[in-house]
């Protein structure tokens, strides 16, 4: 104290600032000497100064704890709802810290209590968070803050039900919180709960009267958000105390959000109470469709156990096969090809599940669906086979396979391309020497009179210009612009190919 004054008395500036912008009346309030701090003030101290994070003298004595400092602040007019940085009080820091006799001061003052810091909490959320109970009573006696509203409006209630806060729920309700208050995506506090699994509080909501009904933005009850995470006794809660099972803004139920998270118990509840399994959404998907995208097999057992349909299609006309093929889910196309699911059946791009498979490099599925009588004749909607998808995605196993099948090695799309000509885009070079080697034409003329050469050449691929040229292509044709493969090679400055071909004749 000696040493304040004698400073002051050699006329040491009151308001300096140290690096954090610290002056010596924020030190002495958040140390607690309250002697200094008279002493400061009574020499003419900034009462509002603010650090380089925003906050006053207040701030740091109330984060501190030190009641009797910051009732002598108040008295000189501290700016109680002055904010820092983020946007908090110095309540706030005093809730957040769990000091009730600051708090009492502060509230008693008259300081606001549901300013909303930059993450949109107020003061009676972080001391909920923290467990400081005394604190919350304190400020839960004041109505506004207990149905205080925040940007997305949300009030406490929302804050609380989310992270299970029993107890402080509880409190909020003895205090006038509403229990079914709707914030800007129409969300409750029950679906929150719901959402996270806490029972104890969607009871307690349910028993104030919340609405179980209650639809958010999307059309989706507490019951959808039950199920989307597979809390199973909390649907059968719901169920059991109101909860009605309607479709959401999609038409899809609850069993389709229970299936495409994989949650077969709550699937189980779900059919029991009465949801017919194999109801279309806007989409035209069944459970079904969902459980196979995702993967979920235990559940895709229980629907056709339970009599889902196999051969349902969606609006792309795509049964629940094509989407395990594309996705490469081998045991449950095993499942839908032992049940007889239509290997065949075509969706709107006419592609069968074959194709879906064969694009996509999966070879046991490609396997499975020859054996269970694919046709490899079947053509979508360019006219190309399985064998060009699977040759333009360099997939040379499943060409063998579909070589193998009996696919037509020279079959042509509606571009005049044949399955060489994809695999020579590509740059697949095993694949080009597979199907010379199982006798594809190499001369065959695509769009533009294009061969499968003179896309080698273009694009430098020399590897397949060499497997082209050994099994024979003609060094000769032109395309409809009248060029060669190697002239090709030399506009395009492909300099390995131009120099290999430079000793072969014709050039031109």
């Amino acid at each position: 104290m000696e040493a304040i004054k004698f400073l002051l008395d050699i006329n040491i500036d009151v308001d300096s600032k140290d690096k954090e912008e610290m002056t010596l009346l924020h030190h002495a309030a958040y140390s607690g000497h309250q002697d200094v701090v008279q002493l400061l003030l009574k020499r003419g101290a900034h009462l509002n100064a603010k650090t380089c994070v925003g906050q006053t003298a207040l701030h740091l004595a109330a984060d501190a704890g030190h009641t009797d400092i910051c009732s002598l602040l108040i008295s000189v007019g501290a700016r109680m709802d002055e904010t820092d940085k983020q946007n908090q009080t110095p309540i706030f820091l005093a809730a957040m810290q769990g000091h009730l006799e600051v708090c009492k001061v502060l509230k008693s003052a008259g300081a606001n209590i549901i300013i909303h810091d930059f993450s949109n909490k107020t003061a009676l959320i972080v001391a909920a968070e923290r467990g400081h109970k005394d604190v919350c009573e304190l400020l839960c006696r004041s109505q506004e803050a207990v149905n205080s509203i925040d940007d997305v409006g949300r009030t406490p209630m929302f804050y609380f039900a989310k992270k299970g806060l029993k107890d402080f729920c509880e409190m909020l309700l003895k205090f006038g919180a509403v229990a079914h208050s709707k914030d800007s995506l129409k969300v409750t506090p029950i679906h929150l709960a719901a959402e996270e699994g806490h029972i104890h509080i969607c009871k307690l909501l349910s028993e104030a009267k919340a609405n179980l009904n209650a639809e958010d933005d999307l059309g989706e009850t507490p019951l959808f958000y039950a199920a989307k995470n597979g809390h199973t006794e909390i649907c059968r809660l719901l169920l059991n105390t109101g909860a009605k099972i309607i479709n959401n803004k999609n038409e899809s139920t609850p069993l389709h959000i229970a299936s495409d998270g994989g949650h077969v118990e709550v699937c189980k509840l779900f059919v029991t109470a009465g949801i017919i399994v194999n109801t279309k959404n806007k989409f035209g998907c069944t459970s079904l469709h969902y459980a196979v995208g995702k993967n979920h097999i235990e559940v895709c057992k229980y629907l056709l156990k339970n009599g889902a349909q196999i051969n349902i299609s969606n609006n792309s006309n795509k049964l629940p096969l094509h989407i395990a093929a594309e996705h490469g889910f081998l045991e449950i196309c095993k499942l839908l090809c032992e049940l007889k699911a239509n290997v065949n059946r075509k969706d709107d791009t006419k592609e069968t599940p074959m194709f879906y498979a064969a694009r996509n490099g999966h070879v046991e599925i490609v396997r499975m669906l020859i054996k269970s009588g694919a046709d490899m004749l079947v053509v979508n909607k360019d006219n190309s086979t399985a064998l060009h998808v699977a040759a333009g995605n360099g997939h040379v196993e499943i060409c063998q396979l579909l070589y193998n099948g009996g696919i037509s090695l020279n079959a042509k799309n509606i571009y005049k391309n044949t399955a060489l000509h994809y695999a020579t885009f590509g740059g697949h070079a095993d694949v080009c020497f597979l199907l010379c080697q199982a006798g594809a034409d190499v001369n065959q003329r695509g769009s533009h009179n294009v061969t499968a050469l003179h896309c080698a050449a273009k694009n430098g691929h020399l590897n397949i210009v060499k497997i082209l040229i050994k099994h024979r292509a003609d060094l000769r044709i032109k395309t409809a612009e009248g060029q060669t493969a190697f002239e090709l090679a030399q506009i395009s400055g492909k300099s390995a190919v131009v120099k290999f071909m430079t000793n072969l004749s014709p050039k031109k």
